[in-house]
């Protein structure tokens, strides 16, 4: 498809971005010696950055500076910044007088390691001294439960257990039970506002209810519920915008949402935000002697000490504009749409079991799909699937282990084999599923392609079994050592490093 110019308005918008998204053209070698395009089914990992975001990046380079000095460049990257905050607090339908945004470090991880660091660092006093307690659902990633554990301790942080395995949704009720235990101690709630594992839609308005109800805040914990849902309307669970759910803090990722950034956002109200900073430096100060400093009084600005990467903001809010462009009901709806379709035909392959509600209207799905094929271990699944067809996958627990534990209904005694193996530094039996993600740049013949790649080594599972082995790492790999001649050869002709010592590389086929 020869598209020069995005027609966000067209009905063939995602087949547009399939096309100009860079790293879907790559090809490479598989086992039998072909060179297949690849097929990216991992965007629940990363989600690749659209023409738009690489556009911006050449477009915004030659007016690169650091922010706040006085010259061009450094004007035109403050204005960049200022404008990024501004488009994510939009995005998210903040209350612009009452929220502010704020960028940071690693991602989705690094913002709520910061929330947990200010609960830390600016405890409540008065009649609220006891109010000190998170919980936190135990269905999404570890990085809504560890920095919790590892910030307040055990006895400040408790995390709600996932009971209905069977639909895999958001254990309310648990954490209802929880807020009653704990009356008049719980300072916030933090919640998966979309899970990684089967990319299910929590039931976001309700839990923000129980928690106001008790005096806590809500967090949603966004990573992948931002580019997927944000900004639709969901039926039965509303619109998903901060202000109409009740959402307190939102936590976030750009290169969760095709943005090339992996910078942290963080949207909060901003009297939470009056605080002490977490970290100290310079930009957030007034003065500063030899004896201490004043803090400044912009609480944006204070909570951004040192030099900010106007780079990845920028690209956090081109990739949020852009989708934008497109409208987040057709996101939504194009995802669900996705979901509903790979469902469909995963089941179709004998002794393949999808995770959680295959009802995608029932129980709400983005297209995040988890899957068990029995016969054949979730990681000799993914590797073939790329060696042979050169179709990229995740496998594992996804950083979604407590979760995952629940969802493939593993008991207490195989969990305490399964970890004092992993302590010994081997995780070859541990057990997991595979997993395919899509995005904006998916189309449904990519989803055929999908279907059709997993059938064919769902064919061959014995064959694939003997084929290859897992080793302690849990990585999967053929016993003849194809994978690492591969990966060498790969490597020679690709080396990114090549170009600063040389000046010089060769762009073939595989990169282009």
């Amino acid at each position: 498809m020869d598209v020069s110019r995005l027609q966000f308005g067209s009905p063939d918008i995602f087949a547009q971005l399939a096309a100009t998204t860079r790293g879907l053209q790559a090809r490479y070698p598989t086992v039998d010696g072909e060179m297949r395009q690849i097929l990216y089914a991992d965007s629940g990992a990363t989600a690749l950055p659209l023409i738009t975001v690489e556009r911006s990046a050449l477009e915004f380079s030659p007016g690169y500076g650091s922010p706040h000095s006085g010259h061009g460049p450094a004007q035109l990257s403050t204005r960049v910044l200022a404008e990024a905050h501004e488009i994510a607090l939009r995005f998210a339908g903040a209350g612009p007088k009452t929220h502010d945004a704020i960028f940071m470090g690693d991602g989705t991880t690094d913002a709520i390691n910061w929330v947990a660091m200010m609960l830390k660092r600016n405890p409540l006093t008065g009649s609220d001294a006891g109010k000190n307690m998170v919980i936190f659902d135990g269905k999404g990633h570890h990085a809504n439960i560890n920095p919790w554990i590892y910030h307040l301790g055990t006895k400040r942080a408790k995390g709600a257990k996932m009971t209905d395995w069977e639909r895999g949704t958001l254990p309310v009720a648990e954490i209802a039970q929880l807020l009653e235990q704990n009356k008049g101690k719980v300072r916030l709630v933090a919640i998966t506002g979309l899970d990684n594992l089967m990319g299910i839609v929590s039931p976001i308005r309700e839990v923000a209810e129980l928690a106001h109800r008790h005096g806590a805040l809500l967090l949603v914990d966004g990573a992948h519920f931002v580019g997927h849902a944000m900004g639709a309307t969901i039926e039965p669970l509303g619109k998903m915008s901060m202000t109409d759910l009740g959402i307190d803090i939102l936590c976030t990722s750009p290169h969760k949402f095709h943005a090339r950034s992996a910078d942290g956002i963080v949207i909060a109200p901003r009297e939470f935000l009056q605080g002490m900073p977490v970290k100290v430096g310079g930009g957030h100060v007034k003065t500063v002697t030899l004896d201490g400093f004043t803090l400044i009084d912009d609480v944006r600005k204070r909570h951004e000490a040192g030099t900010p990467n106007v780079m990845g903001a920028l690209l956090a809010g081109v990739a949020l504009t852009t989708l934008e462009a497109i409208g987040m009901q057709r996101v939504w709806e194009h995802d669900n749409s996705l979901a509903d379709q790979t469902i469909a035909g995963l089941l179709e392959i004998a002794g393949l079991s999808v995770l959680g509600d295959n009802n995608v209207t029932r129980t709400p799905r983005a297209a995040v799909i988890s899957f068990v094929l029995q016969g054949l271990s979730h990681a000799k699944l993914a590797q073939a699937l790329f060696d042979y067809r050169a179709t990229a996958i995740r496998h594992g627990c996804h950083c979604a282990q407590p979760a995952a534990a629940e969802m493939l209904r593993i008991g207490h005694e195989d969990l305490r084999t399964f970890r004092g193996e992993v302590d010994d530094g081997d995780k070859s039996r541990v057990p997991g599923m595979a997993r395919g993600s899509w995005a904006v740049y998916t189309t449904k013949a990519q989803v055929d392609r999908f279907i059709e790649d997993v059938t064919w080594v769902a064919d061959r599972r014995d064959e694939i079994d003997a084929e290859y082995e897992v080793l302690p790492s849990g990585a999967a790999r053929r016993k003849d050592g194809w994978n690492e001649r591969i990966r060498e050869e790969i490597w020679q002709r690709h080396n990114p490093y090549a170009f600063a010592s040389t000046g010089e590389y060769e762009l073939d086929p595989l990169v282009i």
